[in-house]
């Protein structure tokens, strides 16, 4: 099924289409990371919906493991803090993730980012925000 990506205006930075109040299935989460060479590599991941709101669930082949991804928080005008619990092989790890509207998001939601790592069992030196870069690009759309 392939991706269908939300446009809202806003380039090099981040955009949403939130599926809590929509019925949909499947999220297709887009996004773009930074190679060592200095070049973006676009990633795609559908993700299944569960019964519980705000809950996905999908296997990533690129990893191997089987992700269980919370969308935590959401201002849909500023950010979203989402949660994803990544198990492979039997072993689980946690990966905390703010998206922000903008590439840099305020003090307030990088703290709250923070405090919610803290709370999710992450230790303080594994807690990064990460520069801003040319490669900054995720969405979240609804695939038909």
């Amino acid at each position: 099924m392939p991706c269908q990506e939300t446009n809202n205006g806003f380039e090099a930075s981040w955009g949403f289409i939130w599926p809590l109040l929509l019925p949909c299935e499947l999220l297709c989460k887009t996004f773009c990371v930074a190679l060592a060479d200095g070049t973006c590599r676009r990633l795609n991941e559908l993700a299944n919906k569960t019964d519980t709101p705000g809950r996905f669930t999908f296997y990533s082949q690129k990893w191997n493991n089987d992700n269980d991804m919370r969308i935590v928080e959401v201002l849909y005008d500023e950010y979203a803090l989402v949660y994803t619990n990544k198990t492979k092989d039997g072993v689980s790890e946690v990966l905390n993730n703010l998206y922000s509207r903008t590439q840099e998001p305020s003090v307030a939601w990088q703290q709250r980012f923070t405090q919610f790592s803290l709370d999710t069992g992450i230790l303080p030196e594994n807690i990064v925000i990460l520069p801003k870069n040319e490669c900054a690009c995720v969405s979240f759309s609804l695939c038909n």
